[in-house]
């Protein structure tokens, strides 16, 4: 049984699973998934998302707007998802004491482009190229700068968010960081361009350069910027 689930889910779109709950973006087909709240089966020909783990604050409840849409990402925070839908809109759903499931009003302006999920804290690339961000208010708890994007950025291509800072990759290969410094996580190292994807882990960052290298900044507690030497294969 177990490896028919693996095997099922092995056909999802790529995922984003946070501390306590699970959430597939599956293609037309049978899916099975055992979480939480049961065995979830199912068929039908769009794409659909099965979500699994705590219930807590409905995490794997999805809403309406994911029932029946064709979605193309997905992530996850600690207690909230995000889901984008294939014409630009995103559903957000679960704990909202941090505004994190509370959409933007001018997230509606134009079809969002990419989504990504912080512990408490949400970033939108819009199809123009600019970033919009919302979570903790301004002075709320929980509010360490990581929804204040900077004024002129613009021309970004990919985005992700750290537990509380944000990353953005420029067209131009580099890369801006605003929110919670405490561990330098959003000190881009001076000099460094030609990115062409980034990461954002707890408390520390990462970028991957054209060239197959690895860069990596901020908290290493546990060896997590220590990148190793790898030798070509």
């Amino acid at each position: 049984m177990i490896r028919n689930q693996c095997r099922a889910l092995a056909k999802a779109c790529p995922i984003s699973s946070p501390h306590l709950h699970g959430r597939a973006l599956l293609r037309s087909g049978l899916c099975i998934a055992l979480g939480l709240l049961g065995l979830v089966t199912g068929a039908q020909a769009a794409q659909r998302l099965v979500a699994w783990g705590d219930i807590k604050y409905d995490l794997v409840i999805n809403p309406a707007e994911t029932s029946s849409a064709n979605l193309s990402q997905i992530s996850a925070g600690d207690f909230h998802s995000l889901a984008l839908r294939s014409n630009g809109q995103v559903a957000a759903w679960g704990d909202d004491q941090f505004n994190q499931t509370n959409l933007p009003a001018g997230l509606g302006s134009q079809p969002v482009a990419g989504i990504a999920a912080g512990n408490i804290h949400n970033v939108a690339l819009m199809q123009d190229g600019t970033v919009v961000a919302w979570g903790p208010l301004p002075g709320q708890t929980g509010d360490y700068g990581q929804c204040a994007v900077p004024a002129a950025l613009s021309g970004v291509v990919n985005i992700c968010a750290g537990a509380v800072h944000s990353l953005a990759l420029k067209n131009d290969g580099t890369l801006t960081a605003w929110g919670a410094n405490w561990n330098g996580q959003c000190n881009v190292p001076s000099g460094l361009d030609n990115i062409v994807a980034v990461a954002g882990g707890m408390y520390h960052s990462l970028a991957l350069r054209r060239d197959g290298t690895v860069v990596a900044w901020g908290d290493n507690t546990h060896g997590q910027t220590a990148v190793p030497h790898c030798r070509p294969a």
